[in-house]
């Protein structure tokens, strides 16, 4: 009776364990039904939507990315994910509290004989320009987070850098 019990202990450990999963997710706070979410998963990354908080799962509608896109070829697939991946694995929420900005980048290629401080200034004009909106819904967001968390200084405008490529520069924004 012992070992029965031992082995069916280890056996059911997954669902054990996705049971007290489900009950930090859902007293914990961290993830909701609606919110976007990425998960990473040995060397695959996962990014959609949470459809539904089960007792055993999580149900994401994933999104298209450009890992989805170049690895698969496909994305809007339903993908799964034991409670359990909350002690084990990296999950980040894009949405956590109602944030509704993620920094995103862009990466501008330039050649070596391109006029680099006019393309420098052309990109740094134009990001600047069209992140005004979310740069400052970015810090409203993050001031209603400072509330809950330790959270100095956030940085939420455009950052420029210029590195070196063997046939140019590359501008990140």
């Amino acid at each position: 009776l012992g070992f029965a019990s031992a082995g069916l202990a280890i056996a059911m450990k997954d669902m054990f364990m996705s049971m007290l999963g489900w009950c930090v997710i859902i007293f914990g706070g961290s993830f909701r039904v609606g919110d976007r979410v990425k998960v990473f998963q040995n060397d695959t990354t996962y990014i959609g939507d949470i459809i539904d908080i089960s007792f055993l799962r999580i149900t994401l509608y994933e999104e298209l990315t450009l890992e989805t896109y170049s690895k698969h070829r496909r994305s809007g697939r339903i993908i799964f994910i034991p409670n359990n991946y909350v002690f084990t694995n990296l999950l980040a929420n894009y949405t956590h509290h109602g944030m509704k900005t993620v920094l995103d980048g862009i990466d501008i290629s330039v050649t070596f004989d391109s006029n680099l401080d006019k393309a420098q200034e052309i990109v740094e004009n134009i990001v600047t320009r069209h992140a005004k909106g979310y740069t400052e819904l970015a810090r409203k967001n993050i001031a209603r987070l400072q509330h809950e968390y330790s959270i100095k200084n956030p940085k939420v405008e455009p950052r420029f850098f210029m590195f070196f490529e063997h046939w140019g520069m590359r501008i990140s924004a």
